[in-house]
Parts: structure tokens; C-alpha cells; sequence
């Protein structure tokens, strides 16, 4: 059976990761050929052209600059996902290598996990403003930020399961091979800890981009000047009674693109857990 065919049938079988990853690589390809899709400038100012309705020439409307706000939705797209995708790409290479630390060094695991509550005490959205605030605003800043802030979920989530899988027979097996500690971490505890990991990693990129929407629309987040969907939200907020419109394509797209992260995540669930996955 070809590669095509399994993944045609596994999407079948399993209708969320289906349909979530079509929406994911149409808006992939949206963020790639955002150029090419009848798109303008998203900076270009036109003053003689604001606040026009949605029309044939302006399809989602213009905003209080006379900004086309169908290509400021578009280019947010790619900002958005590049946010959400650098984040979890971070956390991770961060979260997997404190986890295994912590679970494989006692005294290590005593102070890293302390650090790690304290971290996750705060709330999220606060302490991405406080981080923000620490340096000028810019798209790496606020991924810094939001990095930080999830960079302990990964964490927890690796320590947990490596720590459930260390005393495994087969793990014993490996060191009594003469396998080295780090060796059997990526070899065998790595994967076996894969199929949690892909579900939370959706989970993580859709709050990456909502903590990103949210620092955007207080001012604390990516420059006003950069397209991003928080910042068109905030930019429309003010007229929202006489131009829905400014906001409304902008919430559309974090809505659509959130509810995707979240089915993809609850479809992985479905389909990589053993318990649920017993009866099919």
C-alpha cells in the first residue's frame, strides 16, 4: 500500500485530523503564496478609499488608512503562523531537554521543578506583557515571550512520562547493553513519549497564537506597522459600529485557524492513544 493511500485511509478513519489538516495547509498555502492571492501592499495608505464597504474591488472592506483589509488578512496569516510554529519549535527543543534532565538528575529535578511551578503560576497573558515590556517590541520578542510561557507545559509533560517509562524492563534492557544515558533517551524513551507530544504540540501552537492576537490587540505585542490579526482587530475596535467589517475577517481567520489546532489535537488524541484506540 502507498504512502498516499495509508494517509488517505488514516484520515478517513479519523475525520478530525482530516479535515483540521486541510484547513492548516490551505492556510500554509495562503501564508506562502500570500503574494500572488490578488493581493496589495498591506502598508499602502490610500486616504481617498477609507472605510469602504466590502466590495468587488476591496473584498473584505478597507480600514480608517484606506488599507486593503483583505491583504492585511492574508499577510497575517503568515505572521500568525510563523509565530505559532516557531514557538512550539522552541518550547520543545527546550521543554525535551530540561524534562529529560529533570527526570534523569534528582538534584536537577529539585530545582528545575521549582522554577517551573513558579513559572507556571503566573498568569499566562501577564507574564507575556511583562516580558514584552523588558525589551523593544518586535515579532522575536513576543516569540521569546510566549516561549517562555510554554516552555514548562513541555516540560512537565516530558519529566512525567520519562519518569513512568525509566524503570521500564526494556529501558533496564537498554543499560545493561552498555547503551549510554542520553543515547537511550532519544532512542528509546523519545519515542515512545512521541504520540502525547504531537497532541499537546498542536495545543501549544494554537495558544501561541492567541496569546500573540491578545499582546497585539493591548499594544504589547508585534509593532502596529507588521499585518497580524490581532492588529487589525485592535486597529477596528473602535469603529466596529459603523465597520463590523475591520474585525470581523481578522476574528474569523484566528477562529477558524484556533478551532483547527484544537480538532487536529483531538483527533491525534483519538487516534495515538492505546485506550481509545483499543476497540477499533
Amino acid at each position: 500500500m502507498s504512502m498516499i493511500s495509508r494517509i488517505f485511509g488514516f484520515c478517513l478513519r479519523y475525520p478530525l485530523v482530516g479535515i483540521s489538516t486541510l484547513i492548516l495547509l490551505a492556510l500554509l498555502f495562503v501564508s506562502l503564496f500570500a503574494p500572488f492571492l490578488w493581493t496589495v501592499d498591506p502598508l499602502q495608505i490610500s486616504p481617498a478609499t477609507r472605510l469602504r464597504p466590502p466590495s468587488l474591488e476591496h473584498w473584505f472592506g478597507t480600514d480608517a488608512l484606506g488599507r486593503d483589509i483583505y491583504s492585511r488578512v492574508v499577510y497575517g496569516t503568515r505572521t500568525s503562523l510563523f509565530i505559532g510554529f516557531v514557538v512550539t519549535l522552541v518550547s520543545y527543543a527546550f521543554g525535551i531537554a530540561i524534562g529529560f534532565l529533570s527526570a534523569f538528575n534528582r538534584f536537577a529535578d529539585t530545582v528545575l521543578m521549582r522554577i517551573i511551578d513558579g513559572v507556571m503560576s503566573i498568569p499566562s497573558v501577564l507574564l507575556a506583557i511583562s516580558l514584552t515590556a523588558l525589551a523593544e517590541p518586535g515579532i522575536w520578542i513576543v516569540i521569546l515571550a510566549i516561549s517562555i510561557i510554554e516552555i514548562p507545559r513541555v516540560t512537565r509533560l516530558v519529566r512525567g512520562m520519562s519518569l513512568a517509562l525509566r524503570d521500564a524492563l526494556f529501558i533496564e534492557a537498554a543499560y545493561a547493553s552498555g547503551t549510554s544515558t542520553w543515547r537511550t533517551l532519544f532512542r528509546h524513551i523519545l519515542p515512545n513519549i512521541s504520540a502525547p507530544m504531537f497532541v499537546q504540540a498542536s495545543q501549544i501552537c494554537a495558544q501561541a497564537m492567541l496569546i500573540e492576537a491578545t499582546l497585539s490587540f493591548i499594544g504589547a505585542g508585534v509593532p502596529p506597522s507588521n499585518p497580524t490579526w490581532g492588529n487589525i482587530i485592535a486597529e477596528g475596535r473602535s469603529l466596529y459600529q459603523i465597520a463590523p467589517y475591520m474585525i470581523l475577517f481578522a476574528a474569523m481567520a484566528l477562529a477558524i485557524t484556533v478551532l483547527a489546532m484544537n480538532l487536529l489535537a483531538d483527533g491525534l488524541r483519538d487516534a495515538l492513544d492505546p485506550k481509545l484506540n483499543r476497540g477499533g
